[in-house]
């Protein structure tokens, strides 16, 4: 979709946007600047260099809400030492909050939720400061011309937005809506057109992946839809970003188990697995049920790689429920756990009720990622010697006698790299065959091959 460049008031602006938060978020942020590019704004690489700053916010929870404060201070700050002339607030926290956040930050000039997103250029050009239109939602198709900020070679792609799920915990489907799901031939379409601008690894996000397309007419399914962008020539890994638990069904996991492009990688966030606990959480499964689910998954999908998200210090949790979800973690041995301290959320079932002191929470928080970075080290380990397939990002962060790239474990921004030796070419997108040599808690060191 392309902006009408009339509706800018200085369509020759520089622009730097900071973007944070999850994936979705970046997806947002990518339509965002697409908008914008198309309407004249030009993006620079620093925010200094900008003369409009858009930071696109996170209001899920209290330690992501003050983040995006921080950063909207920061780029404040810019007005005064930098070039900045407007400043820009967007997102979750603006939709959120609308105009308690614009009365709370005078810095911003313009404020721009997530359902009015698409009309980012009006906003700019017009008179007014605050759209965040309450009960709606905006989700981009394949005619909105995205900046991709991840590279030239890898993307998320968003199939939905929302959630029709009640979890007691969640602000999301209060914030970004019900389930609505892009038709397939959308999908497919971007995807092609993605591919043929170089992208080799789409990433598919949403609230709710399994969900897909259960507000369609027909309904695909999620392996519907896997299946259809299997045929698309030159795409090499499709990854799989937050399955609900319990809708992990045997026809995804028979597409997982078909193989390439679709990688053997399934984030699935269970957040708990004492029964009590997610009673509370109205998760609507049971511990047994996650147990199975992982062995069903390891089972039938050679080599799967797994990642999940849990929660302590939810109402509920007492010391029996958190030494459970402990030696659940020490029998599963996942690859990538994250571990979020809970926060009460305003608006939600479980704002309500008496949960652990937030000391708790945080101990009990560094106690399991203290366990999983041990577990992530040894499962790390038994790769030395292997020979993977690894997808090259470009020069290593860490020093540039090497380049950087991800095995079909590791989804980007989260789990780690594959740091590369011997590599002559480190532009990414290309595949190559790499031995690896050493590992650590996250990331490891490989050899990459000569070609046969």
């Amino acid at each position: 979709m392309t902006a009408d460049p009339s509706k800018t008031a200085d369509p020759s602006k520089t622009i730097y946007i900071v973007s944070l938060g999850c994936a979705k978020n970046r997806v947002d942020s990518e339509v965002l600047l697409g908008l914008l590019r198309t309407a004249g704004y030009r993006p620079v690489a620093e925010p200094e260099e900008a003369e409009v700053v858009l930071v696109n916010t996170c209001g899920f929870i209290e330690a992501a809400r003050t983040e995006s404060v921080d950063a909207v201070l920061e780029a404040a700050e810019l007005k005064r030492t930098g070039r900045c002339e407007t400043l820009v607030v967007a997102g979750c926290m603006v939709q959120r909050y609308g105009a308690d956040l614009a009365a709370e930050l005078p810095e911003a000039d313009k404020l721009i939720g997530t359902a009015n997103l698409a009309e980012v250029v009006d906003l700019m050009g017009g008179q007014g400061r605050l759209r965040a239109d309450p009960g709606r939602s905006f989700l981009y198709d394949h005619t909105y011309e995205r900046n991709p900020s991840l590279g030239p070679h890898t993307a998320y792609v968003k199939v939905s937005e929302g959630c029709d799920r009640q979890c007691a915990f969640c602000a999301v489907p209060g914030i970004r809506g019900s389930q609505q799901s892009r038709p397939m031939a959308s999908i497919v379409t971007e995807v092609r057109q993605l591919v043929a601008g170089g992208v080799r690894e789409v990433n598919l996000v949403a609230q709710d992946l399994t969900a897909y397309g259960r507000d369609l007419s027909p309904r695909p399914g999620l392996a519907g839809l896997l299946r259809d962008l299997r045929r698309v020539d030159g795409l090499d890994w499709i990854r799989l970003l937050y399955a609900y638990p319990s809708e992990a069904d045997d026809a995804l996991i028979g597409v997982l188990a078909e193989g390439l492009p679709v990688v053997p990688y399934l984030d699935v966030p269970v957040q708990h697995v004492d029964d009590k606990v997610l009673r509370i959480m109205r998760r609507g499964y049971r511990g047994d049920d996650v147990r199975r689910l992982m062995d069903r998954l390891r089972g039938a999908v050679d080599n799967i790689f797994l990642r999940t998200t849990l929660l302590v210090g939810h109402p509920g949790e007492d010391e029996a429920a958190f030494a459970s979800l402990v030696d659940f973690c020490a029998q599963a041995q996942l690859d990538h756990v994250g571990v979020f301290a809970y926060s009460p959320e305003e608006s939600t079932p479980a704002f309500a009720l008496e949960a652990p002191p937030s000391e708790v929470a945080l101990a009990r928080q560094q106690r399991l990622l203290t366990q999983q970075q041990q577990i992530s080290g040894e499962r790390l380990s038994r790769l030395v010697g292997a020979t993977l397939d690894v997808l090259v990002d470009g020069p290593s962060p860490e020093t540039d006698l090497l380049a950087a790239g991800r095995h079909a474990g590791q989804a980007p921004e989260v789990d780690g790299l594959v740091h590369l030796a011997d590599l002559e070419d480190p532009r990414p997108g290309r595949l190559v065959r790499a031995e690896v040599e050493q590992s650590a808690e996250y990331d490891l060191v490989a050899r990459v091959l000569p070609k046969p």
